[in-house]
């Protein structure tokens, strides 16, 4: 029986994308009758016992937590930001695993500190574009990341280009797109298109999300295109930066948008998605955009910006638009055309649900991990 373990900076409780990943890849590996287990990293003290794997089940995805150290402005040249307590025990116990799986290029802890286990490793790289820049410039960190894993996971073309320039041969670099849950996220099926239309976002409210951007579009087309029907628009989410949240209020009251717009906060995503009828993501800067699969499994036609990879994803006119980033004219356009037309509204609905079956769901995701990634590394 195949045993994996995932070693990664954070897990749940913590909420985010890489965490969330972790967890349903866990759960669907579990349901193959793979073994796994998750082991995340805690700032703690050295008065820890060695009974320190005190492991919990988050809805049966085994998790243990080890101890470790914050090693202060000592990461900033090595990308590792914690010195694991026990070294020889946590070798020892990740030996006991026939694949190691590292998350998260953002911290380099465990690829480092577990080089020497004689175990076939994979890193799954949830943060390059953010990092590229860092790594580029910075040998030490570059050298641990190259030396980490006989492989490489990544979500898209262009962060396997990335990689490549950072010297790990292309052969070592896998692609494998995100996949999505497609009993969690689908249609709503009692939704009937009632009087008016709901438009939202999902995502972390922060200037990188370009939401202001989607309050521009729905000021000019309330201002500027007669729509038959009223609209209602949602935007949820955690607040990343508090300045940047104050400037959307702001612009909502100043341009008297509180009838139509509301912010949720943190929602839960498949039951949100299911009370839209038109998703937004006119995001800036993206690892890969999750949330716009998810709402394309939920049957949501989709506005995204033209940046990679949302216009990887996206099929311009079948199951919504690409739009120039920073264009709020352009998305009030295409929401006009949406809104007007309840017939193209369904169809791209339905063509976004039929492409995440076919290409993106959990099942296909995880069946390509094993076959191009797991059994590569155990031939």
């Amino acid at each position: 029986m195949l045993k994996v373990v995932h070693l990664t900076p954070s897990f749940l409780p913590v909420i985010g994308g890489t965490e969330y990943y972790i967890f349903n890849l866990s759960t669907a590996l579990k349901k193959l009758g793979i073994v796994t287990e998750v082991i995340s990293l805690t700032d703690t003290s050295r008065q820890c016992t060695l009974n320190f794997l005190k492991s919990e089940y988050i809805n049966s995805v085994k998790k243990n937590v080890w101890p470790s150290k914050y090693i202060g402005l000592l990461r900033i040249p090595f990308r590792v930001h914690y010195l694991p307590l026990h070294l020889n025990k946590l070798k020892e116990y990740v030996s006991l695993f026939d694949i190691i799986h590292f998350h998260d290029d953002v911290d380099l802890t465990f690829p480092l500190f577990t080089r020497k286990v004689k175990r076939p490793k994979v890193l799954s790289c949830h943060s390059l574009s953010y990092w590229i820049k860092y790594y580029r410039y910075n040998p030490l960190a570059r050298r641990i990341l190259i030396n980490s894993s006989n492989m490489f996971h990544v979500f898209s073309k262009r962060d396997k280009n990335f990689l490549i320039t950072l010297g790990i041969p292309e052969d070592n670099v896998v692609i494998i797109p995100h996949g999505v849950n497609i009993e969690e996220f689908k249609p709503n099926p009692k939704k009937s298109y009632k009087s008016h239309v709901n438009i939202g976002f999902l995502g972390r409210i922060c200037k990188k999300k370009g939401v202001l951007y989607l309050l521009r579009g729905i000021y000019i087309l309330l201002k500027e295109f007669k729509i038959t029907m009223p609209i209602k628009v949602y935007i949820a989410g955690p607040i990343n930066d508090i300045k940047y949240f104050n400037t959307l209020r702001e612009y909502v009251y100043r341009k008297n948008l509180q009838d139509f717009v509301t912010f949720c906060g943190p929602v839960h995503p498949p039951s949100f998605l299911q009370k839209l009828d038109i998703f937004v993501y006119p995001s800036l800067e993206e690892v890969f955009g999750l949330v716009v699969l998810e709402a394309m499994a939920s049957g949501l036609p989709v506005i995204v910006s033209n940046i990679v990879p949302l216009n990887e994803i996206v099929m311009h006119g079948r199951c919504g638009f690409i739009v120039p980033p920073k264009s709020p004219e352009h998305i009030a356009q295409k929401l006009y055309l949406l809104i007007s037309d309840p017939t193209l509204c369904k169809r791209m609905g339905r063509e976004s649900r039929e492409i995440v079956k076919a290409k993106y769901s959990l099942e296909r995701h995880v069946e390509k991990l094993i076959k191009n990634v797991y059994e590569v590394l155990l031939r």
